[in-house]
């Protein structure tokens, strides 16, 4: 979501210490820029994930340039029951 927070912040942290999962971390992407109005070059934006879904691909689409934010699609796979 937009959360408009670092990879590093402690709110994220703290989400992640409680088990979610960033997707396009999980998905074994390095660093990327999701906010595109100045030369901050960081994601904060994020998909977070409750575990059982496994994050299969997730990437920044900055070919869509509608909003001050580039969209950050995420793939999952839910294992089955």
């Amino acid at each position: 979501g937009d959360f408009n927070d670092t990879p590093i912040s402690s709110a994220r942290r703290r989400l992640v210490e409680l088990g979610f999962r960033d997707a396009f971390r999980a998905a074994g992407n390095g660093i990327s820029r999701t906010f595109n109005r100045d030369a901050m070059y960081v994601r904060i934006d994020h998909v977070l994930a409750d575990p059982t879904f496994v994050p299969v691909e997730a990437h920044v689409d900055n070919g869509v340039d509608l909003s001050d934010h580039y969209p950050l699609i995420a793939t999952f796979r839910r294992p089955q029951p």
